[in-house]
């Protein structure tokens, strides 16, 4: 690319007389003849090189250089002066110059300056092709990049940065890299690990502008210029949601061990059951037996007693059936299923909770089967059943509506609740896997993990809510 030079020079024969050797030189050149008409050009364009006379009419050669400094910082400006005063030189370079030529000079002399010059041009526009690159690059990582000097003064972010954090470059630049820190002895701590030369690989917890928090993985490094260190470089990116979900995929796994179990413990409980169960009828019969008229009162008690152990064992005996149904979610071979049958042995399950929490009103119209695995369909019933629960207040008692029956020919079910309803912006998202209200106390995966669920099997489930009024939770499945 050509050098764009702009010559400043009132006396027409030397502006003329340059501008032919700039030409023959292979430089791109404008030439005026005063300082007023240099400056409207230059607020047009920029040049890479201006050649200005000292002496002037109306503005000087040295009063256009300090303002052209000042507006074009990066342009190489040659200032030619037949003054030979004490202190001449001195002026010029005060003002801005980058060099001078004297008067009278000859096209051998005016070529030697301008090498000099060109050479800055070229080593200027590497410098900026170099930075534009780095920019470049540093603007398109999706990594947040943080540049600050050796006393923590933030000076560069990028665009990550800012979608990362919330904070803009202008609210950001200028002020201390501590501000991004939840605990001020953290930075304390960071800036003590920093005195070493090399990169350092670490974790941190960063600082949103609206006060949230998110985990990091960080690097940090020096910057060095001219072989001396003048900053440093921090590089990081969010992974608070591959830790939260490496943590909930780990609780997933946990609750599959748990079904596993379950499904062997109901196994090892329902032989000896069986035996209990068998033995508990033969000693009925055989007290009834000693006492068929009714009359021994113990022989009775005794009998009421054979009755209520043969009550417990069977209610033992609908536990495990429901233990082995929701213990099935690697068998996902599809049946025959009654949504009512499902729901009847998810209400065994969540008894133990449910009615220390809520009286549970169950509704069961005439509805058509679905074909689906058991173990999946409970899975959705039981996490609709939770989610329910979950609304009622602590130490509070409310109730749970379940309805299953059919809506134009498919099975209907529905769960209500009477808490205080969601939000929209919470709606909007409560599909979503992995996202959650309940910090802490829920994986994030019940309402994803049904959707999923409920659309393999060709159904729909949808929800409608209003705030201090409830939330209705409702699945539609194809007959089978």
């Amino acid at each position: 690319m050509k050098l764009s030079c702009l010559v400043v020079e009132d006396d027409p024969t030397n502006r003329i007389w340059v501008t032919q050797l700039l030409r023959l030189r292979g430089l791109e050149v404008q030439a005026v003849a005063n300082a007023e008409a240099a400056l409207e050009l230059l607020h047009e364009r920029s040049f890479d090189l201006l050649i200005v006379d000292w002496v002037l009419p109306e503005m000087d050669g040295l009063t256009l250089t300090r303002k052209v400094r000042v507006s074009h910082p990066d342009t190489i400006i040659l200032v030619v002066t037949g003054r030979t005063e004490a202190g001449a030189l001195e002026q010029v370079m005060a003002s801005g110059a980058s060099d001078y030529l004297a008067k009278p000079f000859t096209a051998p002399a005016l070529y030697a300056r301008l090498a000099v010059s060109e050479a800055r041009v070229m080593d200027r526009r590497s410098r900026q092709q170099a930075e534009g690159e780095v920019r470049t690059i540093v603007e398109g990582i999706p990594d947040a990049v943080v540049f600050w000097d050796t006393q923590g003064t933030i000076r560069r972010v990028n665009d990550s940065f800012t979608r990362m954090t919330g904070r803009s470059s202008e609210s950001c630049i200028g002020r201390n890299k501590g501000i991004l820190y939840l605990n001020p002895e953290e930075w304390k701590a960071d800036k003590k690990r920093f005195k070493q030369k090399d990169s350092v690989l670490y974790e941190r917890s960063y600082l949103k502008a609206d006060g949230a928090h998110f985990l990091a993985e960080s690097s940090t490094g020096p910057v060095t210029a001219q072989g001396q260190q003048v900053g440093w470089v921090t590089i990081f990116r969010d992974i608070s949601r591959r830790v939260e979900m490496a943590e909930r995929l780990r609780m997933t796994d946990r609750l599959a061990q748990i079904g596993l179990l379950s499904a062997g413990v109901a196994h090892e409980i329902n032989n000896p059951l069986t035996f209990i169960l068998i033995n508990l009828n033969v000693l009925s019969q055989e007290l009834g037996d000693l006492d068929p008229d009714k009359k021994d009162a113990v022989i009775q008690d005794l009998l009421t007693v054979v009755a209520d152990a043969e009550e417990g064992c069977q209610r033992v005996t609908e536990i495990i059936k429901a233990l082995r149904t929701f213990a099935r979610g690697d068998d996902h071979r599809p049946e025959k299923v009654m949504l009512s049958e499902l729901v009847s042995n998810a209400l065994v399950v969540l008894n133990a909770t449910l009615r220390r929490r809520a009286q549970v009103i169950t509704h069961f119209d005439d509805a058509p089967t679905v074909l689906a695995p058991p173990g999946d369909l409970a899975q959705v019933i039981i996490n609709l059943i939770k989610n329910a629960e979950e609304t009622i207040g602590h130490d509070e008692r409310g109730t749970i509506n379940i309805h299953v029956g059919t809506l134009n020919g498919q099975a209907l079910l529905e769960v209500r609740d009477e808490g205080p309803g969601i939000p929209n912006n919470v709606q909007v998202r409560m599909f979503d896997a992995f996202y959650s209200t309940k910090a802490g106390r829920n994986t994030g995966l019940g309402l994803a993990t049904s959707q999923s669920i409920v659309t393999r099997l060709g159904g729909v489930i949808t929800c409608e809510s209003y705030m201090g009024r409830g939330t209705t939770f409702r699945v539609l499945l194809p007959p089978a």
